[in-house]
């Protein structure tokens, strides 16, 4: 049984942690097999607190998502567009 993780990396240049774990789930099958996992990812999660501005504020626009056995073994990735809080 795998567990994969979803991992969100964040641009460097904030200064933040580079990836943050945003999610996984235990997945059942066969190897070689194939299964369907679905995860949402909390727009608070790509927020930090700006201490200046005495708000949260978004880190980016968009960012990369990878799902893998770890967040350094991310087999599949895409940059969807996140909505940040407001």
């Amino acid at each position: 049984m795998d567990a994969p993780q979803v991992c969100v990396d964040t641009p460097a240049a904030d200064g933040e942690m580079p990836k943050r774990l945003a999610g996984s789930d235990k997945v059942g099958s066969k190897p070689g097999g194939q299964a369907t996992v679905s995860a949402a990812i909390d727009p608070w999660l790509v927020a930090v607190f700006d201490v200046a501005a005495n708000r949260w504020r978004s880190i980016a626009d968009r960012y990369t998502v990878g799902v893998g056995r770890s967040s350094g073994d991310a087999a599949l990735r895409d940059s969807p567009g996140m909505a940040a809080p407001a």
